[in-house]
């Protein structure tokens, strides 16, 4: 960001979330409600434009990164499309080229950011605590974490975290356990049968990595995994940003005492 001379260009009064103005800033990297509309564009001359008043929030700055990480990330480009089309797209709310990016993480970041309603898009602290910034060690936590709630335990179907869990398109369908080598399959459930819904995944994984080294797993076992976190989140790596999509909209869930560090 200082590098793109993303500095601060107005400081907030204490308690004023917005800063009414004249537009300000590069043509196609500014936030949607900063924008003059079309009609505006069309029927004021250049210096009446500049009258105009529009609105910047500290939300406005968030939905600028989305676009400049989109750009670096994708070696170039807009989020929005080709300049022509590139103001009615923003507009519109129609991130049109977010598909490009390959990595569903990040993806899942810059959409966030790039939300058009100003109140959707995450704060600063909101970002640096999704999957995309955190550690394999702190995504492998957050996993653990959630896979030792109450509603995943007891696969709780009523719970909307567990049914969106279950039907998400990014996981594994029909089941997960083709993915998992048979052997190790067969160590980690033990006397244990799971099913095939993704809550019990969370617990397949949770017993697993708490109980690895309670007892010696056969040395075949113990190869094809090495460390638990390395291996199921190389099997199932979108599991923990699909956890924190789910939960971070749930308030009941994102509020618990073992998983608000994950988004508050």
């Amino acid at each position: 960001m200082v590098l793109s001379d993303f500095g601060i260009s107005r400081k907030l009064r204490k308690g004023q979330t917005t800063h009414k103005t004249g537009q300000k800033g590069t043509d196609d990297w500014i936030a949607v409600e900063s924008l003059l509309s079309d009609e505006e564009d069309d029927d004021d001359s250049s210096n009446e434009q500049a009258e105009k008043q529009v609105r910047y929030k500290k939300q406005s700055d968030m939905q600028v990164i989305g676009m400049l990480l989109f750009f670096i990330l994708n070696k170039g480009g807009h989020p929005y499309g080709k300049g022509i089309y590139r103001k009615v797209n923003l507009l519109e709310g129609k991130p049109v080229n977010l598909g490009k990016l390959n990595d569903p993480v990040a993806k899942d970041l810059i959409g966030w950011m790039l939300q058009h309603d100003p109140k959707d898009r995450p704060s600063v602290q909101q970002c640096l605590q999704h999957p995309y910034l955190l550690t394999t060690d702190e995504q492998f936590n957050l996993v653990m974490r959630v896979g030792n709630e109450r509603e995943i335990k007891t696969n709780d179907v009523t719970s909307v975290v567990v049914r969106e869990l279950n039907a998400d398109p990014s996981l594994p369908k029909p089941s997960w356990k083709p993915k998992i080598d048979p052997e190790v399959l067969r160590y980690a459930s033990g006397h244990r049968p799971y099913s095939d819904s993704m809550a019990d995944l969370l617990r397949l994984i949770r017993n697993t990595a708490e109980h690895w080294n309670d007892r010696t797993p056969p040395s075949t076992v113990e190869v094809k995994v090495g460390k638990p976190k390395e291996y199921f989140l190389k099997l199932f790596p979108t599991l923990p940003v699909v956890l924190h999509r789910i939960i971070r909209n749930e308030s009941d869930w994102n509020q618990r005492e073992q998983l608000k560090q994950f988004f508050l």
